[in-house]
């Protein structure tokens, strides 16, 4: 199978699971915390690992932790939203989040969808520090060692 067949593929799962999973309004907001600090401990443990792997890797690996790595940020933001009242403005279902979380990554911003509350200003700290350090330098890793690859081919 190739490899970004691969990526897309799994991106495909991924998707699928994020927005097919049950959640309740109503669940402890303690053991999402927790769960969410392991989702992120989990992908920045795979990122780190791909990125240790790179030169004799595929890239696919890579660029399927960084989306697991959004998609863990975007179903946080989404749980946030929906157990509290207030944590988030104008984040009310799962699509928002993803919205939320891609438009965090990209820096973008709109405006739109915003942190209210202090536990969601937090968490929106800590993605965009994981953005900034995880993801921008796997990102960057993913597309030298990409151009890298294509130059050797040629």
């Amino acid at each position: 199978m190739a490899p970004w067949f691969r990526l897309f593929a799994g991106t495909v799962v991924l998707l699928v699971v994020y927005f097919a999973v049950p959640v309740r309004a109503d669940g402890n907001l303690a053991v999402r915390l927790i769960v969410t600090v392991l989702g992120i401990g989990l992908t920045v443990l795979l990122i780190a690992r791909e990125i240790r792997r790179v030169g004799d890797a595929p890239l696919w690996g890579l660029a399927f932790a960084l989306v697991l790595g959004i998609l863990v940020f975007a179903m946080t933001d989404y749980l946030i939203a929906v157990s509290g009242s207030g944590e988030f403005e104008g984040l009310q279902t799962r699509l928002d989040g993803l919205y939320f979380a891609i438009t965090t990554l990209a820096t973008v911003g709109y405006g739109d969808i915003y942190a209210k509350s202090q536990l969601a200003r937090g968490l929106v700290t800590v993605q965009m520090l994981f953005n900034l350090m995880v993801i921008a330098t796997g990102g960057r890793i993913l597309l030298t060692q990409a151009r890298e690859r294509r130059s050797a081919r040629q």
